[in-house]
């Protein structure tokens, strides 16, 4: 694993090499589900704007030498999309190794998978560039999956094409999101002979809900996102602005629970 992310560092125009993170149903609860599908289509978003996954990365040593990439990262709001951001103004790239695949098996609310979307969010519209890209990416996707139902209801005369192409629409992300799974798992089996869960009649039937909870889910935490001023992640109270961007205001003593999807990503391991 670790001479893998190394040997992604011999380009010297690669700055950062980085896995990423697949989660694995293990329960056919709707937040969980809701949680996988929003990992699927994550994850092309992440590798276009090249946003690491903090749970497995390598860069060069010199580069966590004192300086300004310290700097950075001692006044950012999650390391990803500022090391991502860091590198790219140095004319580097973000490199994704497919092998590097880390399985998820947590459970979640809806709730919890809410909270942890906005997180994400607020991540790269505090330290990515490329904030506007993730936007136009989510709210087509939100878009596509919530008006129709409600254009039909307000407009009759388009009822009968929408109640037609909704369900094959939802269908044919659910084959996307199969077809993708079905990739990741062959490279699972090959890398580390683990197993992902096979797609069964009952959990495909609970796709057809979890698909649209899921866009409805995504397109308001990237709403909340941009009116988001103040955040607690790990007992820390964060506060946005514009001088400085981010600040720490706070420290709670309650601390979430381990082990929970809204763990750093440096502890989702497997």
């Amino acid at each position: 694993w670790l001479r893998k992310l190394v040997e992604g560092l011999q380009d010297q125009h690669i700055g950062l090499v980085t896995g990423n993170r697949w989660y694995v149903p293990s329960s056919p609860k709707l937040g969980t589900l809701s949680c996988y599908f929003w990992n699927i289509f994550a994850i092309p978003m992440m590798n276009a704007v090249e946003i690491p996954w903090g749970g497995s990365i390598a860069l060069r040593a010199e580069d966590m030498r004192p300086g300004t990439l310290r700097d950075h990262l001692a006044h950012a709001f999650g390391e990803d999309s500022t090391l991502a951001t860091y590198f790219r103004s140095h004319n580097q790239h973000v490199r994704f190794l497919p092998d590097l695949i880390v399985l998820n098996h947590d459970d979640c609310g809806l709730m919890q998978l809410y909270n942890f979307v906005v997180r994400q969010y607020l991540t790269v519209r505090m330290n990515n560039p490329r904030w506007p890209r993730v936007v136009l990416y989510n709210m087509f996707l939100g878009l596509l999956m919530t008006i129709c139902l409600p254009v039909a209801w307000m407009f009759p005369e388009f009822a009968s094409p929408i109640y037609v192409g909704y369900p094959i629409l939802t269908c044919s992300l659910i084959m996307l999101a199969i077809h993708t799974q079905n990739l990741v798992r062959e490279r699972v089996r090959t890398n580390s002979n683990k197993s992902i869960f096979w797609v069964t009649p009952a959990r495909f039937a609970m796709f057809l809900v979890a698909i649209p909870v899921m866009a409805i889910l995504n397109i308001m935490a990237t709403i909340q996102s941009f009116f988001t001023r103040e955040h607690v992640w790990r007992g820390l109270r964060y506060r946005f602005g514009q001088n400085p961007r981010v600040l720490i205001v706070s420290e709670n003593t309650e601390r979430p629970r381990l082990g929970s999807v809204v763990a750093p990503l440096a502890e989702v391991t497997e």
